[in-house]
């Protein structure tokens, strides 16, 4: 992640991050990049080498019109268990948009949350 993205736990095995000063397509791409990496990264347990994967719920909304943090979160989380239903390690991205506008200039201040477990 970028220095100014915040990545912090959300419930058990959920983990949140914002990306702030992102576009809907440098969010998408972002998530992308955080599970395949992990994917190709595992982890060595004792003698054991364990493969790790994750589900991404990605939620989008420009700077300035996030009403309600909640609303977003809520937004990835369903996008969440949407990839987890779609068979588990992929990004899957919100149908809810909040105030997205295709306008690549005013996209870039936006707020991207994703979920993943």
């Amino acid at each position: 992640t970028r220095s100014d993205d915040l990545v912090a736990r959300y419930g058990g095995e959920e983990f949140i991050i914002g990306l702030p000063s992102c576009s809907w397509e440098q969010a998408i791409e972002r998530a992308e990049r955080i599970r395949t990496r992990l994917a190709n990264r595992p982890l060595r347990v004792g003698n054991e080498l364990l493969r790790v994967t994750a589900s991404l719920g990605l939620s989008y909304a420009p700077a300035g019109r996030i009403s309600n943090l909640m609303n977003l979160i809520a937004a990835a989380d369903e996008a969440l268990y949407e990839a987890k239903e779609a068979g588990r390690n992929r990004v899957a991205a919100s149908r809810r948009m909040y105030g997205h506008s295709q306008g690549k200039t005013e996209s870039v201040d936006g707020l991207a949350v994703m979920t993943s477990i």
